[in-house]
């Protein structure tokens, strides 16, 4: 029996070390605050996630976009939200860690009402990488950092888009790979300058990718 010990112990920590693969739900639902699909491997090391994105303008709900994907543990922030001059971004996130789990049920930030004395350009242009109107809002909340976003699909849709705001801190510390679905492409680029934290990071993440596509089409 001590002979075998060794060899057990080994098993066991495969499949709890990074090198160990979780099965995961993968499905996006524009206009419904949650999906279903199919189970999938996931890259070693991530787990599963759920995030759900509402769009608002003055206050009024606009549009929603649900997903579930594999996502790098160190991803699974607080909620956090993003704005332009005349929209605003609210996201959830919510992980767990066993094959196809359900992760907990999601929540979205407060409403952002106070300024934080932070001022950023703001832009909205499909078709390119970089639009620079002059114009600026003033950040509120947590929204602490000035956001640049250039959004890139390809394949059997094209798309690309740009986007310049206000962002909390956990929307800009957000990192991941493009994502490759039905035959498309779809990658986002994001720098956060600015604020507090001063935090400059640039990634890619592919539900955002995705959301921004739908929503901003």
């Amino acid at each position: 029996m001590m002979k075998e010990l060794p060899k057990f112990l080994c098993i066991f920590f495969s499949l709890i070390s990074p090198g160990y693969s979780l099965m995961c739900i993968v499905c996006f639902a524009p206009g419904a605050p949650n999906c279903t699909g199919n189970s999938e491997t996931c890259p070693a090391g991530t787990v599963c996630s759920s995030t759900y994105t509402v769009k608002t303008e003055g206050g009024i709900k606009i549009s929603e976009f649900s997903g579930r994907t594999c996502m790098p543990p160190d991803q699974c922030h607080e909620p956090g939200s993003f704005s332009t001059s005349n929209s605003t971004f609210k996201k959830g996130f919510s992980c767990c860690n066993t094959d196809n789990c359900t992760p907990a049920p999601l929540k979205l930030p407060d409403d952002n009402v106070l300024p934080n004395g932070l001022t950023c350009p703001t832009c909205t242009l499909e078709g390119s990488d970089m639009c620079d109107t002059g114009e600026t809002m003033k950040c509120m909340g947590n929204e602490n950092n000035c956001l640049l976003q250039i959004t890139n699909m390809t394949g059997a849709l094209s798309s690309k888009g740009v986007l310049r705001g206000c962002a909390s801190p956990s929307i800009c510390r957000i990192g991941s790979q493009s994502i490759i679905a039905n035959g498309i492409n779809v990658e986002v680029e994001i720098t956060c300058t600015g604020g507090s934290s001063g935090v400059t990071n640039t990634f890619t993440y592919q539900l955002v990718v995705f959301l921004l596509f739908k929503l901003l089409t």
